[in-house]
């Protein structure tokens, strides 16, 4: 049991320790507000062995800084972290609760035992029967490396800058005011494309002038970076709503997509292309509601329509051969889009989707035969999300 001391506002403990309890660390955050990095070493230790747990790369030292300065901005709440395997609430005065999830305290109350046998009660030993109801299943985090070099992105000037007193003010690379760059420092080639990888999942459209590379969102990114952040994972609404179809699992539905020479296609929230990307440019219009994505869709050389594609489905007189979509998920949106997709199909034409792996094998597109992919899973790297890729054939 754990209370507060009304008179000291210290936290005390009558309980026997163990990973299955709240544990409490006071002065996270000093009187200074900053943080504490002798305190946040310990939660940095905590992380390091759940990771191998996990199979994951320990994070570094320092790692675990980006962390409490999100948590600094957002007290009060609790946030699952690291997949779902901690769940941590910071306060203003600067005290963090941590929980750890019932799967892995049982693991590492394991290891505390073999260490000292008669310090933890056999109880929290026992690997628990049923997931813990405060905690999600954990999620497949990303490596804390990119983690790392995304919490250090900086905004790219957006106005005139003077580099040097002697010199006229040079013109920004963009007027875009949410538009951000990488930290100065060497960084790892491969640790640099995961993190584009991740800024194009939350909507980030890459540019490249002379060797130097931003990226321009159509909103500001840091709430959707400090979500990252924080769980390790790209938030799913997010992930849903702007990430470009994998290349493995593109080539799959272009593949299952039966494109013949005479058929005109149809990609709906083509998003930056990349399922277009690999059916015939010359017969295949795209539909994307982002004017950021636009351009990058007609620099790429596709006929392209901006407009909301619920809105242009249910006006335009066009009709396809083919239509292959990833439709947004979220809020189970995918299911009107698919409907309203259906209803553009010339007679015999096709529609393959890709779709959350739920809606495998429930009756719907009347008129049309269906046929179902196997469930693919951790199809989005850096979320749980698996999917299924649907034929359906009108008759």
């Amino acid at each position: 049991m754990v209370r507060d001391v009304a008179d000291t506002k210290q936290h005390v403990t009558n309980s026997p320790a163990a990973f299955g309890k709240r544990m409490i660390v006071a002065n996270m955050i000093n009187c200074y507000d900053s943080i504490d990095y002798e305190r946040a070493g310990y939660l940095n230790d905590l992380r390091c062995v759940i990771a191998k747990f996990m199979g994951r790369e320990e994070p570094r030292h320092g790692d675990t800084g980006p962390l409490l300065e999100v948590f600094r901005r957002r007290t009060g709440e609790w946030y699952e972290v690291d997949g779902g395997t901690l769940r941590m609430k910071m306060y203003k005065k600067g005290t963090c609760h941590i929980e750890v999830h019932p799967d892995m305290a049982w693991r590492l109350n394991a290891v505390l035992a073999s260490l000292y046998p008669a310090a933890i009660p056999a109880s929290f030993r026992t690997k628990p029967n049923a997931k813990g109801k405060k905690h999600k299943v954990f999620g497949r985090p990303l490596p804390f490396a990119v983690i790392t070099m995304l919490s250090k992105m900086r905004s790219e000037p957006n106005r005139p800058v003077r580099y040097d007193r002697w010199e006229e003010p040079r013109p920004p690379l963009t007027a875009n005011p949410h538009a951000l760059q990488f930290d100065y420092g060497d960084r790892s080639e491969a640790v640099q494309s995961e993190a584009e990888k991740i800024l194009a999942m939350i909507g980030g459209v890459r540019h490249n002038k002379n060797a130097h590379v931003w990226f321009e969102f159509e909103f500001s990114p840091r709430e959707a970076l400090d979500e990252i952040i924080i769980s390790g994972c790209v938030p799913d609404q997010r992930a849903h709503q702007f990430y470009p179809t994998p290349d493995e699992l593109a080539i799959q539905v272009t593949e299952l997509a039966d494109i013949g020479d005479e058929h005109t296609c149809l990609e709906p929230s083509a998003g930056i292309g990349g399922i277009a990307d690999h059916m015939p440019k010359g017969r295949t219009r795209c539909v994307e509601i982002s004017d950021l994505h636009c351009k990058v869709l007609e620099a790429k050389g596709f006929d392209v329509t901006q407009a909301d594609f619920l809105t242009w489905a249910g006006t335009t007189a066009d009709r396809f051969d083919r239509v292959v979509m990833n439709p947004p998920f979220s809020e189970g949106r995918w299911l009107s889009h698919l409907t309203a997709a259906a209803g553009l199909l010339k007679a015999g034409g096709q529609v393959t989707a890709v779709l959350p792996a739920g809606a495998k094998n429930k009756d719907m597109l009347p008129g049309f035969d269906l046929e179902w992919s196997r469930v693919i899973e951790n199809a989005f790297a850096g979320t749980t999300v698996s999917v299924v890729i649907l034929v359906a054939r009108k008759r």
